[in-house]
């Protein structure tokens, strides 16, 4: 005959990227079919509870029973356990670039990831004419409109030609640091760092960007520039 026992104990565990919690644990079974319910039918619900309990194998989320096996960082989600990146592209690889300086004192860069059609193209837009840097400087971006950015940073997607591409992106955080910058015949260097650009759609008379709904995005770090400038 089965007898009527409970076994009461508190565990503590403190599992590696775990938070450190306790939690009551009761048994009524007879685990080991053993026509008795004792210390080891509580031995073996515990193995079991511990082993779902565990964040091995695991960076993020719940540990299934009640604590955390960490969080993600910047630009990640929480996929089964897993951080993985929640940009839709990442970086960019230069197949061709430039930088232009267009007059009095606006260079614009252009960097295009492939010598055949579609291609993408970074681009880079100083605007010194309207207050932007001419000297090396570090630029942070903070979301700021097209229509009013004095140093822009585009990405555009799946592009057949000049001003034919399929979307359009625009730096909404991030910084750029500029090492070198000059007119005509100078150079252009500089680094991009922790980019992250939304999927927009910039009005053609106003030049307004507009964030596109549930939108796509474009994350770069570390790329960097080194051109000579030319002339229009």
């Amino acid at each position: 005959m089965l007898l009527n026992l409970k076994y009461f104990f508190v565990i503590i565990i403190l599992l590696s990227g775990s938070t450190l919690y306790s939690q009551t644990q009761t048994t009524t079974a007879d685990l080991n079919s053993d026509g008795t319910v004792n210390i080891i039918d509580f031995a073996i619900f515990s193995s079991r509870w511990l082993a779902d309990c565990s964040c091995v194998g695991k960076a993020c989320g719940d540990d299934g029973c009640g604590g955390s096996c960490g969080t993600c960082g910047e630009n990640e989600v929480c996929e089964e356990n897993i951080c993985v990146s929640d940009c839709d592209y990442i970086g960019y690889v230069v197949a061709n670039e430039q930088a232009t300086e267009i007059g009095n004192g606006d260079i614009f860069y252009n960097a295009q990831t492939s010598l055949t059609t579609p291609f993408d193209v970074i681009s880079l837009e100083v605007y010194g004419s309207q207050g932007g840097p001419t000297t090396p400087t570090q630029i942070f971006f903070t979301g700021q409109n097209y229509n009013d950015c004095v140093v822009c940073l585009l990405a555009y997607k799946d592009c057949i030609g000049s001003g034919q591409c399929d979307k359009v992106f625009l730096a909404e955080s991030g910084s750029v640091d500029i090492t070198a910058i000059g007119s005509a015949g100078a150079s252009l260097t500089g680094v991009f760092q922790d980019i992250v650009l939304i999927e927009v759609t910039i009005d053609n008379i106003t030049f307004e960007s507009t964030p596109v709904p549930n939108g796509e995005k474009w994350c770069i770090n570390g790329n960097t520039f080194d051109v000579i400038i030319d002339s229009p």
